[in-house]
């Protein structure tokens, strides 16, 4: 059975508090998870528009004037050697350290560099993840989706808050939308 991630171009978006002290009370992290699934990813031209898609949904969100950060992802199917049984590996907004889902970890996003550092990355990403397997029972077995985790600290005034209605008084909203 195939979940919505593994058929769709999908994001995901946030926004909190800055959890920088001398920010706290004007700056919010805005986090979008931009997930391009397996099909897509594995399909060159498909890659190539949904990069091209995704890039150009950061730059008109957050702005030329933000800095932008990203990091690659995945969602995927482990096996377990002994028992064969099947779970699934999903990530969060909040990617921690040694996580093996990570392709990509954190860099800036430059939009003119953007589709031609990323679309390498996702050529063999199934072998990838095979390999970030750590030592474990649990070995991948099938890419369900690449997620673009991309980050940005804004001023609270910042007009994406308001166009994707992230925040309403000091309360968070969490909002999902179609890949434009």
């Amino acid at each position: 059975m195939f979940r919505r991630r593994e058929q769709h171009l999908t994001v995901d978006c946030i926004a909190y508090n800055s959890i920088e002290e001398n920010k706290k009370k004007n700056y919010f992290v805005i986090q979008y998870n931009i997930n391009i699934p397996a099909a897509v990813v594995n399909n060159p031209i498909g890659r190539l528009e949904a990069l091209e898609r995704a890039r150009v949904l950061i730059e008109s969100d957050f702005g030329l004037n933000e800095t932008i950060d990203y990091q690659i992802t995945g969602t995927y199917e482990l096996k377990n050697v002994n028992t064969n049984m099947v779970r699934e590996w999903v990530g969060n907004f909040y990617a921690g350290l040694n996580n093996p889902s990570i392709i990509q970890d954190f860099q800036l996003f430059e939009g003119f560099s953007f589709v031609n550092t990323v679309w390498p990355l996702l050529e063999n990403v199934g072998a990838k993840l095979l390999f970030n397997g750590r030592d474990s029972k649990w070995k991948f077995e099938r890419l369900q989706s690449i997620i673009l985790n991309v980050q940005s600290t804004v001023y609270k005034n910042h007009p994406l808050l308001q166009k994707r209605k992230l925040l309403q008084g000091n309360r968070k909203f969490h909002r999902s939308f179609d890949l434009p």
